[in-house]
C-alpha cells in the first residue's frame, strides 16, 4: 500500500477498554490517540523520507453520522502529519 503526503488510510480495530472506558471515550472525557512515522528511501532521488501521521478513535454517534473507529486527527499539531 503506498501513502503519499496528504493522503491516509482507514483502519480498525478492536479497543481493548473496560466498558466504563468505553463510556468515558463516548462522553468525551477520555481519549485514545495512534501515532506514528514510517521512513522510507526515495527510489528515484535516494533520499530517507518520513511521513507521519495521529488517528484519534471516536464511538458511533448517528447524530454526527460517524462510524465507530480510528480516523484521522487532524485537528492534532502539524507536526504529527508532517511528510518530507
Amino acid at each position: 500500500m503506498v501513502v503519499v503526503p496528504k493522503d491516509y488510510f482507514s483502519m480498525s480495530a478492536p479497543l481493548p477498554v473496560t466498558l466504563e472506558e468505553y463510556r468515558h471515550i463516548k462522553d468525551g472525557k477520555l481519549f485514545v490517540y495512534g501515532y506514528g512515522f514510517v521512513k522510507y528511501l526515495e527510489v528515484f532521488s535516494e533520499e530517507i523520507r518520513e511521513t507521519r501521521f495521529c488517528h484519534c478513535y471516536e464511538i458511533a454517534d448517528p447524530s454526527r453520522l460517524i462510524t465507530e473507529g480510528f480516523r484521522p486527527c487532524v485537528e492534532s499539531p502539524d507536526s504529527y502529519h508532517k511528510a518530507t
